[in-house]
């Protein structure tokens, strides 16, 4: 029917120009557009091309005929004409429409499809300009599929002119429009319809889909954190986000007018497409297959597909770089499928039902679609329509249902696993039970004696151990010395939010040679013991002492939000301690040095082993201290900022510090 209506139309429109004065046309417009009898005029005959720009070339009477002929697709072919004609970034395309006496003074529409900056021209008068052109600025292309009303007052042929700038044209950057333009005519109804109906059709397929994708894997990455044991879930959960965001920029993708948006969203798409040929892939390894030399390389040619992708965008070829990881993915899933499925592997047939009706589908949607050249199915059809949207819902979450029911009957299976075991552990348990029963006074005679031995045992046992952990607690954090009984050994750990107090005696060697041995180690214990008390009751952690100076950290091993303050405060503290010490007897004066920040901290050697703090928080404490004064407490830049609100303070200025230049230091006052 409709090969004999547009060979009927062509007739006639034939016959009608013939007899018009104006000449011929490319086009022509007749009543039966406006009536919707027709789906509407493409314009896709070659156009008339010039390089340049000039705005002569837009009036109806400009000869046009030495210009060259081009389809404004800009496919292969049509690139290597624009570049023997002179094209780089702007040109000028031409076509001439006539419209009978039918079609004037009725509410006709262009459909216009472009990706860059574009003006269009009706004998000379402009209809309006879609994008910014590199002259009056910076260039904005635009993707506009928009109809623009016409309203045509007068019968006869009318120029249609183009004025076109794409500076991407000779790149291939984009995956989901093309680099040319393509316009026709229709009525502004069938226009304005269209139009709505690819947007509601685009919301209502591809939102709620990706939204259901995205809820999978919600759940199913709960269900990893929750068991971690399982990563069938974690694989799972990644081909859902990659689905998922795919759906959703898809949808951002083919609705968007910015090209720019386009060309920026295009990498992110791909990264989607592959994460989710990365998640199917490993979740049918996880199962069926092996993480070998095979899944090695289509992960690695993941990533260096991604790779080529944003790097080398301007290659064709690129774009189908996803395509081919999607079959080769493919062709991997479903031969480990048949294989488990024929080797009668647990699960294999719930999970190979959906994957395999998946790609057994495109398989034959490309194969019918190749013998017949597409699908067409009457609107009035209404169980066609009904079969077709089951047909459509079937297909898009045949992978995600097939493996929610194939780790739904796992968890159920491992469910039932374990109510046998505990059956069995309670019938032996029974059993046992009644051995014990059958001897147990025997027994209990036994026992009595046994456990007088135990407990005896037990008491000198718990005396050894409370001597060997209280040594232990008095030379290492409790956890860390909890960590070294359980495992034999400790790991370094890293702390982001510390603070380091440094302190040192002034004039420590002159006072030593004044004191006997004996003198100078009472004197040095008795002022290390006060330490002790004042470090252990600001809730900090002695590290060492190293001769006359004393190291002890706040904030570690347990995170302590008020590590600054705690420091701050048991300086002070130490500051007073000494300052009573000097009221009863001449002794040592101190210096306190304090800075925050992150550190290393772990065991040192296996023998005589000592715990201690490393980085470069350790170095500043340490110049702290070595730039304070007798009786005073010198914290750094990085601890003021954490305990401005707490203390008052004297800024010092900018000090020159050892290795490390100009640093802003402080003396604390008091507390506020």
């Amino acid at each position: 029917m409709k090969p004999v209506l547009f060979l009927f139309l062509l007739l006639w429109c034939t016959g009608y120009a013939m007899a018009q004065p104006s000449g011929s046309a490319d086009y022509y417009v007749t009543g039966e557009v406006y009536r919707g009898k027709a789906q509407g005029i493409p314009l896709n005959k070659p156009w008339r091309f010039h390089a340049g720009d000039s705005v002569q070339w837009a009036g109806s009477d400009y000869d046009d005929s030495h210009w060259t002929k081009i389809n404004t697709s800009f496919e292969e072919k049509e690139i290597k004409t624009l570049k023997q004609a002179g094209f780089k970034q702007i040109g000028w395309f031409r076509t001439t429409v006539f419209f009978d006496s039918a079609a004037i003074q009725k509410s006709l529409a262009i459909k216009i499809t472009n990706s860059g900056a574009m003006s269009i021209y009706l004998n000379g008068v402009l209809l309006d300009t879609y994008g910014t052109f590199e002259q009056k600025g910076k260039s904005v292309y635009e993707n506009q599929e928009q109809p623009l009303l016409l309203n045509i007052k007068s019968p006869g042929k009318y120029t249609l002119a183009v004025r076109y700038e794409n500076k991407d044209v000779y790149k291939d950057q984009m995956i989901f429009v093309d680099a040319g333009f393509q316009v026709g005519i229709t009525s502004s109804e069938i226009a304005v319809w269209s139009a709505l109906k690819a947007l509601y059709t685009l919301s209502v397929m591809l939102l709620p889909t990706g939204s259901v994708f995205l809820a999978l894997f919600a759940i199913h990455f709960l269900l990893f954190l929750f068991y971690r044991e399982d990563r069938s879930n974690l694989y799972f959960a990644l081909f859902n986000l990659g689905v998922g965001l795919m759906l959703m920029l898809l949808f951002v993708l083919t609705d968007t007018i910015s090209v720019r948006l386009q060309q920026q969203l295009s990498p992110v798409w791909v990264f989607c497409v592959l994460l989710a040929v990365f998640g199917l892939s490993t979740f049918i390894n996880h199962l069926f297959g092996s993480f070998g030399w095979r899944y090695r390389i289509i992960t690695l040619l993941n990533i260096l597909s991604l790779f080529t992708f944003i790097f080398f965008l301007d290659s064709g070829i690129i774009s189908y770089i996803p395509l081919a990881l999607f079959l080769l993915v493919a062709l991997e899933t479903i031969v480990l499928i048949i294989v488990a499925i024929v080797k009668k592997r647990p699960g294999a047939r719930i999970l190979g039902l959906g994957i395999l009706f998946f790609f057994g589908s495109i398989v034959f949607i490309a194969a019918v679609a190749a013998i017949t050249g597409g699908f067409s199915v009457n609107g009035n059809d209404t169980w066609a329509l009904a079969l077709m949207a089951v047909f459509l819902v079937l297909f898009i979450f045949s992978i995600p249902l097939s493996i929610s029911a194939y780790l739904a009957w796992k968890f159920s299976n491992t469910n039932k696993s374990l109510k046998d075991q505990v059956a069995a552990v309670e019938r032996l348990s029974g059993e046992k039970q009644t051995i014990l029963e059958n001897q147990k006074e025997a027994l209990e005679i036994e026992v009595t004696a046994r456990t007088r031995e135990v407990l005896h045992q037990k008491q000198q046992i718990e005396q050894e151990k409370k001597k060997s952990d209280d040594l232990l607690l008095n030379i290492l954090p409790a956890e860390v010395a909890e960590e070294l009984k359980e495992n034999g050994a400790t790991r370094a750990r890293y702390f982001d939010h510390v603070s380091v107090l440094f302190t040192d005696f002034v004039n420590f060697t002159h006072i030593a040679e004044q004191l006997t041995p004996e003198e100078l180690v009472q004197e040095l214990h008795e002022c290390f013991r006060g330490f002790d008390e004042i470090i252990e009751r600001n809730h900090m952690e002695k590290i060492k002492t190293i001769g006359d100076a004393y190291l002890a950290v706040s904030g570690m091993p347990s995170n302590d939000e008020r590590h600054a303050y705690h420091a701050v405060k048991a300086g002070l503290e130490i500051i007073e301690f000494i300052q009573a010490r000097q009221q009863k007897k001449a002794a040592f004066e101190v210096r306190v040095g304090i800075n925050s920040g992150s550190l290393v901290a772990g065991i040192v050697g296996v023998k005589k082993f000592a715990y201690d703090i490393w980085g470069d928080t350790v170095n500043m404490a340490s110049r702290m201290e070595s730039n304070s004064e007798a009786g005073r407490v010198n914290i750094s830049e990085s601890t003021h900022e954490l305990v401005k609100n707490d203390f008052s303070f004297t800024y010092r200025g900018k000090i020159h510090a050892k290795n490390k230049g100009e640093v802003d230091m402080y003396f604390v006052r008091s507390k506020k």
